[in-house]
């Protein structure tokens, strides 16, 4: 009996290692995402600013 519930134990924690590694991988892979989106917005609008810039001056 008690190795059944040493076993079922182990099975819980290493569910719960699993969930807790998808989850902090799925949080770290959002941030990043979220990063480059930022970055891509930015260059972008930093981009389409300077060419409308550009056009005023010329």
């Amino acid at each position: 009996m008690i190795d059944h519930y040493i076993n079922i134990a182990l099975d819980y924690s290493f569910a719960g290692w699993l969930i807790a590694l998808k989850l902090s991988v799925t949080v770290i892979l959002a941030l990043s995402t979220l990063e480059l989106v930022k970055a891509a917005i930015r260059a972008g609008l930093k981009r389409r600013n300077k060419s409308k810039r550009r056009t005023k001056h010329r």
